[in-house]
């Protein structure tokens, strides 16, 4: 029959199968889990040794970017809720220079927005939070070179090739040796296997503990080229070394460095920092983050389980104690103020409440840690120090300040006459794009008021095929929202003259200091600005600045706090 009921036996040996099924799968997820923590590819520190009882490491962290967010995530791994009592001074939302931006009716990534498949730290983090990632490379996004009068490159069109990426791949990849010659691309190319692109030393180093006073070892230990890189002007390496030809230097590698380091050229950033971004333009595999980038430092905060002191840090000051177990440093800060000075905007309305052993004094909020861990680019730093880092003023001296980065979200599509607006009609007719490029980067005697143009995703977008009817649809000059950076910000002519703006849209502007000023031969900070206890995360970015650099920065000051703690391991320290 065929509505016969099933048996006793049947409906047992179902359900037994079931039971088996959910058995392996829970199995396998721990399984998983447990090999991930063993391999430390979860972004998880082990746990150091209990201090003596009634001990407590008192830190704090200036600063709740990705960078301090990474730190307190670490330290908390690494000493547990016992032993540390963690506090993160933020005058800003928590993530810093991850950020997202909304914009008719969605957010997009305002700041840093994509890691390579050379982030370790960074992807091991996504797969300790369960952050869902999309590889945005492989959309086959090809980009436009022009000079302001005209387009020098561009590559093909998926749209075109009727959704056939290897086709455009290839076609691009042809076009690009027809005019810069095959060997020269084939160098660029070379730069996949480049030992400063893995750093699988220093990812070794650190995972077995090493810790590093000043920028220059870290280099060192990647590779000795890499300290000599950053001695040299990224325009002398690539002519003189690499020997690659000056028109492709300045009509496809320099516009490349231009878009990734805040407009800078080849005649001011090093060649370390101008690798770099070579890499990230041209040749790694580069992921986004569904939900945006921002979502890293903020599940790392959360797991860190920090006090978060809303203010500005104003005065880092060494006192003297009699015993080594206690507190030598004197933080204040000032809870009504917010913006630049620490690298983020806050809210309007500051939490002012005082913690125990806390007290105000100058109308700042004042309270003693062991440590300090400077954890926002002290160019931009309302921090003073006293009786400490050599009794000076570093905040401001020595380096320059950052680049000036304003970003225009845009809703619209290219004027793409703009770019040959100099030229003929009848060689406009010849030179026109058959496709609205997603990404226009820009030679440095260019004569356009911005240094890149890219076509945004919401970061609500999960997949590919979600990304590429985006994408589709603004290769066939359909509006879409892009994101235009510029050193200043752009008068509505400015932004008319090359766009064609959805008739009611606005622009949005977000105006910050994203990129630090590159020299040659570089001048670094210490990660060590005080061997009593005062830490510098952001020393790295002067080598290279992103945010992957930014967790090897925090990775490396973690094991310099536990250094500190194995030094002080005695009947009267910790």
């Amino acid at each position: 029959m065929d509505n016969q009921v099933p048996s006793r036996f049947e409906l047992c040996r179902s359900l037994s199968g079931k039971k088996v099924l959910v058995l392996v799968f829970a199995t396998t997820s721990v399984a998983l889990v447990i090999v991930r923590r063993l391999l430390g590819r979860d972004g998880q520190l082990h746990r150091a040794k209990p201090l003596r009882k009634g001990r407590r490491l008192k830190v704090a962290i200036l600063g709740g970017g990705l960078a301090g967010s990474a730190v307190a995530l670490w330290l908390r791994d690494t000493f547990g809720d016992e032993d540390l009592d963690l506090a993160v001074i933020c005058d800003g939302p928590v993530g810093g220079r991850c950020q997202t931006v909304q914009f008719n009716d969605e957010a997009y990534e305002a700041g840093a927005d994509q890691c390579s498949d050379t982030s370790v730290y960074f992807q091991a983090l996504s797969r300790r939070f369960s952050l869902k990632r999309w590889a945005i490379s492989s959309l086959h996004m090809p980009f436009a070179v022009t000079n302001g009068s005209q387009t020098l490159f561009c590559g093909v069109s998926t749209t075109l090739m009727r959704g056939w990426t290897s086709v455009a791949d290839a076609l691009s990849w042809w076009r690009l040796c027809w005019r810069f010659g095959y060997q020269p691309i084939r160098k660029l190319q070379a730069f996949r296997t480049d030992p400063a692109m893995k750093s699988s030393g220093l990812y070794k180093a650190l995972a077995d503990g090493a810790s590093f006073a000043h920028p220059r070892e870290v280099l060192s230990t990647i590779g000795h080229s890499c300290l000599q890189l950053s001695g040299r002007l990224a325009g002398q390496w690539l002519i003189r070394d690499l020997r690659l030809p000056r028109r492709m230097i300045r009509e496809l590698v320099e516009p490349g460095i231009r878009s990734s380091l805040g407009g800078q050229t080849c005649a001011e950033v090093h060649a370390l920092a101008g690798l770099a971004a070579i890499y990230w333009g041209f040749l790694g595999r580069r992921y986004a983050v569904c939900g945006g980038t921002g979502l890293l430092p903020a599940r790392a905060m959360e797991a860190a389980r920090p006090r978060l002191l809303q203010g500005t840090a104003r005065l880092v000051r060494h006192t003297p104690t009699k015993m080594r177990h206690e507190p030598g440093f004197e933080v204040a800060y000032d809870a009504s103020l917010r913006g630049e000075a620490m690298k983020a905007s806050g809210p309007s309305k500051p939490s002012r409440c005082s913690r125990p052993g806390a007290a105000e004094a100058e109308g700042l909020l004042v309270e003693n840690f062991h440590l300090v861990v400077v954890a926002h680019p002290l160019e931009h730093s309302q921090v003073r120090f006293e009786n400490c880092c050599n009794g000076t003023d570093i905040t401001g001296t020595q380096l320059p300040p950052f680049r000036k980065s304003v970003a225009h979200f845009i809703h619209g599509t290219l004027n793409l006459r703009y770019f040959s607006r100099d030229i003929g009609e009848r060689d406009q007719q010849m030179a026109a794009l058959s496709f609205v490029p997603p990404r226009i980067w820009t030679t440095a005697d260019s004569t356009t008021p911005f240094y890149s143009i890219s076509l945004q995703f919401p970061v609500g977008i999960g997949s590919l095929s979600e990304a590429r009817k985006f994408l589709s649809s603004a290769e066939r000059g359909e509006p879409q929202v892009y994101k235009t950076m510029a050193t200043r910000c752009l008068t509505e002519a400015e932004v008319d003259a090359c766009f064609k703006r959805t008739p009611g849209s606005r622009i949005r502007i977000v105006d910050w200091h994203a990129y630090p000023q590159h020299s040659a031969p570089q001048s670094f900070r210490p990660f060590v600005l005080d061997n009593a206890g005062v830490y510098y995360v952001n020393a790295i970015e002067q080598a290279v600045s992103s945010m992957e650099s930014s967790l090897l920065g925090a990775r490396n000051v973690v094991n310099l706090v536990a250094d500190w703690v194995a030094q002080r391991r005695e009947p009267q320290g910790f």
